[in-house]
């Protein structure tokens, strides 16, 4: 027999804080709420199709919130997260023959590290081969324009999403699948129930067209 549980969570109350200097300098701890990580992981999966073949593997510090988009992308979507032991990122052959084993469907990764991965020409054929691994996200790091053109060159299939946004907004709040490449790659648009404003140096909306800042 199922027993159900009731639960006095709601949208508004506490999922995590995890800390950032952000753009400051200064370490704070920042409070995100459910209402936004449910959101954001409800977007994840229905923008990419994360479905029952989609198992992915932490390829960071559980402290760094890049790391969440695999956590909840893949429970939440009723797949499998593997926790690697971090020793194997520094042998990308070994890593690239992990993903092909595990059948891993997504990456969510920082470019320095995709850029490891297929520094090597036997872990780069791996990964381009890898048949189920459909969606490689980047974030957390300017996007390196020469990996993207690497890739795509050679396994044009694979979409590769460029993923802003800062630790506040909680993971990325804007994205960019990157069909064609063009320099510099944009971050995109905001993921669904965000929005993002471009200001001008009085803290007022630009026009179209006007260099400000987000």
């Amino acid at each position: 027999q199922t027993q159900k549980v009731k639960t006095k969570l709601l949208p508004a109350n506490l999922a995590y804080v995890i800390y950032t200097s952000g753009s400051t300098g200064r370490p704070k701890g920042v409070m995100i709420e459910h209402a936004s990580v449910g959101n954001y992981v409800t977007w994840l999966i229905k923008k990419y199709n994360i479905n029952k073949n989609n198992s992915t593997l932490l390829l960071s510090n559980i402290a760094f919130d890049l790391v969440l988009t695999s956590l909840f992308g893949s429970l939440l979507s009723g797949n499998t997260l593997h926790v690697i032991n971090q020793d194997l990122l520094q042998f990308p052959t070994e890593l690239s023959l992990y993903i092909v084993k595990n059948k891993i469907g997504f990456l969510k990764t920082t470019p320095s590290l995709l850029n490891h991965i297929i520094s090597e020409d036997s872990s780069f054929e791996l990964l381009i081969n890898a048949q189920t691994l459909k969606t490689i996200f980047v974030g957390g790091e300017k996007i390196d324009i020469d990996t993207v053109i690497k890739i795509k060159q050679n396994k044009g299939s694979i979409n590769i999403i460029n993923h802003y946004g800062p630790t506040e907004t909680t993971i990325g709040v804007a994205t960019k699948e990157i069909k064609k490449v063009n320099v510099p790659i944009p971050i995109g648009h905001p993921i669904a129930n965000t929005q993002i404003y471009i200001l001008g140096p009085d803290q007022g909306l630009v026009p179209v067209g006007v260099t400000g800042e987000i």
